[in-house]
């Protein structure tokens, strides 16, 4: 395991370095390996496995030897009953504290409930396994079913090896949570960029210029100052120009933390009538209907509101909603920025957004504006950026639609969900190889009870269905107990305008899964019923 770690960290680099160099934008990245680390995972994977093995053992051990000789497990009536109680009342324990959690949507003033509802999906996830396994409890100890005939037969079985079954159960369970998890959060878009409240608030572009415009692109006076007013692929375009104080880049392209990010004055009465954009955590003192006119507000003397992407404030400059940035004004006193909203995913990742008024008020001197977000007929993108590039050459204009720009974000994201996606799926790998150990374990002990089968007349096809559906239940279980636990901890994301479920993406993995229990299940019950049982017979 230790020489596997250093090999799959291998790989991971080799993947950052060049598949995913998005993420880290360098190929320069190299491995280096820590004696103490590969000793302290080395102890920590040895110590699991002599507590496992000391549990296993010390659980045999206690066993009545009749019941070791016959091979019999079955548990004393009182024994089986109190654990199936136990198990009743902790999963309605759990699933109690999910409920509470999830219901909090509704009742709560906070924006970010994101940590409580992945909460309340670990909270389902443990519900549902321990649930599951006071059913198997209950099952295997009763003596009538309602149930007739085959699936009489299938259910009994289930429940003969209820610790074995809900432990290939919950590994399953859980590698799939945690795939489904990691996989939804992955950002995308498409389909949603026209969308007012979309990261591109529905502009088309992001423009940037080496020169700054001084003069107002919207009116009749700047279109026929910059030679705009006669181009007919420019006639329904709409410019909101931005000022701009240099700063460091605080967005995900900057791996280095930033205190004083790029400040971009704009207007918030524009973003205010088109609703443009979304926020993720707003300060509770700022207007819900209405969050963007608080930037017009000056808190007092010296502080003034702003807002930046969440992402930003958590990340690139690990800051929370209420705190503050310090900068100097041209008269050299101190301002102070305070946070008092984060943006959802969007173009402005990376800078400050202030009051273009509050902007002249301290920084007078900073005149025109180098960035700016156009809109225009999305039909007609290719020919407007193209004019503008060309009309505005002069000017180092530089015209990348609003789209790209916030694909180029969300790669670094996504780059590092795929990284952790792989270790999910590693633990999918996990819990299906716990899946065909079970099966191939419980095969070799109902060898007699497969002879027995065929001694009596029941057909080849009527004994793998018998075991196969057994263990496409385990499966089914697994699955199904990951994915709704999975569902309600991404909740609070479909209410979000911008939340795009990727489900194509997600049914794939879902049917991977699937696919790789399903082989997992097949060959062995084939390989098992292929075999010579008369001796297994003469035991029986």
């Amino acid at each position: 395991g230790t020489f596997l770690g250093i090999l799959y960290n291998k790989l991971l680099l080799s993947g950052l370095n060049t598949l995913w160099q998005d993420a880290v934008r360098t190929s320069m990245l190299q491995m280096h390996i820590l004696p103490l680390t590969l000793f302290i995972g080395f102890a920590a994977g040895s110590t699991t496995a002599f507590i496992s093995l000391f549990f296993v053992l010390f659980r045999n051990l206690r066993k009545p030897l009749s019941a070791l000789v016959k091979g019999n497990e079955t548990e004393p009536a009182n024994t089986s009953l109190k654990r199936r109680n136990i198990g009743i009342i902790l999963s309605l324990s759990f699933l109690v504290i999910a409920l509470v959690l999830i219901f909090s949507l509704f009742t709560s003033t906070q924006a970010d409930l994101s940590t409580n509802f992945l909460s309340a999906g670990g909270m389902l996830l443990v519900a549902g396994i321990t649930g599951l396994y006071s059913l198997l409890h209950h099952v295997a100890q009763k003596s009538e079913i309602s149930v007739s005939g085959f699936y009489r037969a299938v259910i009994k079985n289930i429940g003969f090896k209820k610790t074995r079954t809900i432990s290939a159960i919950a590994l399953l369970a859980i590698g799939t949570f945690s795939v489904i998890i990691t996989g939804a959060n992955r950002k995308t878009f498409y389909g949603t960029e026209n969308m007012p409240q979309s990261g591109t608030g529905g502009f088309l572009f992001w423009a940037e210029s080496t020169v700054p415009i001084l003069n107002d692109l919207n009116s009749p006076e700047g279109k026929e100052k910059y030679g705009i007013a006669d181009e007919k692929a420019l006639k329904n375009v709409k410019f909101v120009q931005m000022l701009s104080l240099d700063g460091n880049d605080a967005s995900c392209l900057n791996l280095n933390q930033v205190s004083q990010p790029k400040i971009l004055g704009v207007v918030p009465q524009v973003f205010d009538a088109y609703h443009s954009f979304s926020f993720e955590n707003l300060d509770v003192s700022s207007s819900k209907e209405h969050p963007w006119l608080e930037l017009n507000k000056q808190l007092a003397p010296g502080i003034i509101p702003a807002y930046a992407d969440q992402t930003v404030i958590t990340w690139g400059m690990q800051k929370k909603i209420g705190d503050t940035l310090l900068y100097t004004d041209e008269s050299g006193k101190q301002l102070k920025v305070k946070l008092m909203g984060g943006l959802g995913n969007s173009v402005f990742q990376g800078n400050i957004l202030i009051s273009a008024e509050l902007f002249r008020q301290y920084f007078p001197s900073v005149g025109g504006s180098k960035t700016m977000l156009v809109s225009g007929d999305f039909i007609h993108q290719t020919e407007i950026s193209q004019r503008l590039e060309y009309l505005l050459q002069d000017y180092g204009m530089v015209v990348t639609p609003a789209s790209e720009k916030l694909a180029q974000f969300n790669s670094v994201e996504n780059t590092y969900l795929t990284v952790f996606m792989m270790l999910g799926g590693l633990g999918i790998i996990i819990g299906t190889i716990g899946l065909g150990i079970v099966l191939l374990r419980n095969l070799n002990e109902r060898k007699r009870e497969i002879a027995l089968y065929q001694a009596i007349g029941f057909k080849r096809n009527y004994i793998f269905k018998l075991i196969f559906i057994e263990n496409l239940f385990i499966l089914f279980a697994g699955i199904g107990i990951g994915t709704l636990s999975a569902l309600a901890g991404i909740l609070p994301s479909f209410f979000s305008p911008t939340f795009q479920l990727p489900s194509t993406f997600l049914i794939i993995i879902i049917l991977i899964i699937l696919l790789n229990g399903l082989l997992w299940i097949y060959f062995p019950v084939k390989s098992a019923l292929r075999k010579n049982l008369i001796e297994a017979l003469r035991k029986e």
